[in-house]
């Protein structure tokens, strides 16, 4: 190493990689650094160019590996730009990604216009940017446990502290790959994907990929009916598993026992049962006692009384406490009232 350059770490490091790949750079260059520079300028070049042919052979390989007998359509316009972003971008990790949307955009009946736009989001984006785009668009497809709901999911990823996370959410919105539904409102201003993500993102990921379990979070668990455990309901478990829970297994229903403090954090229903805790059984004008149940399509029953459903589906005190020979009768009537029941709340938007 020349005396002029032996206490400078960058040249040694930079003098270092040169030689650690076959670049003999002579120690009394004259010159000094200008000669080194240019040297590692031409070295750089065809360092470069290596990277390159690797590049596009694992792009190739990639597109070998997805490719079928289906028919693909894709312009020499298209491919040319399509390798030309690949070419420039430093992330080897979104390979596999390129690979895919060629072949997915070859095979759609997008237009020249659509792909190129495509291939520039792809190319815009980081592999972390991708990633976080992933977990927005499985939160808001998907009930995640130890949230209450889809909005405060959406919620507690715009609502982030995280730098590098910011950051992604300004390059999705850029993009146009995520809007804000209550722009304007208060609160709850949360981002969602828009059509246009949910389009990309099938370009580039197989469905098993856009899934909770591939980003590392569990989903809800999931049944027809969520059976809400309240007071009313423990205290007469026994009555209201042979009157209430048994008829609804026996309509083929799928049945989730739990808390309200609990189980809407882990569990999720198409329909959400709970005997009325303060006033189970009522009076009604034709004399008759009736158990009066609380019956809704989401969650919010168990979240606060600003969210308390004022109707009531009842179902015939009689047919609950009937205990004589004829119970199967009752038992009968109660699957049927409950069939109703449930199928009216079902159709309601």
């Amino acid at each position: 190493m020349s005396k002029s350059d032996k206490d400078k770490a960058l040249i040694k490091v930079i003098k270092n990689v040169v030689i650690d790949t076959s670049v003999s750079i002579a120690d009394t260059m004259t010159g000094g650094s200008v000669s080194i520079i240019k040297k590692i300028a031409e070295h750089t070049n065809d360092f470069y160019n290596e990277i390159n042919k690797q590049k596009l052979y694992d792009f190739y390989m990639g597109i070998y590996v997805l490719d079928d007998k289906s028919e693909k359509k894709l312009s020499k316009a298209n491919l040319a730009f399509l390798i030309k972003k690949f070419v420039q971008d430093d992330e080897a990790s979104k390979t596999k990604l390129y690979s895919k949307l060629a072949i997915n955009i070859a095979k759609s009946i997008l237009s020249d216009d659509e792909r190129i736009d495509f291939i520039s989001t792809l190319s815009n984006l980081t592999s972390y940017d991708i990633n976080f785009m992933r977990k927005v668009y499985v939160y808001d497809n998907f009930k995640i446990k130890s949230f209450k709901n889809k909005d405060e999911q959406l919620l507690n990823i715009s609502e982030t502290r995280d730098g590098r996370q910011i950051k992604s959410l300004n390059k999705l919105y850029s993009n146009g790959l995520i809007f804000e539904p209550n722009r304007g409102k208060a609160a709850h201003q949360y981002y969602k994907p828009t059509n246009y993500l949910c389009e990309f993102i099938k370009l580039i990921f197989d469905k098993h990929e856009l899934t909770p379990d591939a980003i590392d979070e569990i989903e809800k668990n999931k049944a027809d009916i969520f059976f809400r455990s309240n007071h009313e309901y423990i205290s007469n478990k026994d009555l209201y598993d042979e009157k209430i829970i048994t008829p609804l297994k026996e309509l083929g229903c799928s049945v989730i026992i739990n808390t309200d403090e609990y189980g809407p954090y882990n569990d999720n229903a198409d329909i959400y049962i709970a005997i009325d805790n303060d006033t189970p059984f009522i009076k009604n004008d034709d004399g008759e006692q009736y158990l009066s149940l609380i019956i809704e399509k989401n969650e919010q029953i168990f979240f606060g009384n600003n969210h308390a459903p004022t109707t009531r589906y009842n179902i015939l005190a009689s047919y609950i406490f009937d205990d004589s020979d004829s119970k199967k009768q009752s038992v009968l009537s109660i699957r049927k009232s409950l069939k109703g029941h449930i199928k009216s709340v079902a159709s309601i938007f």
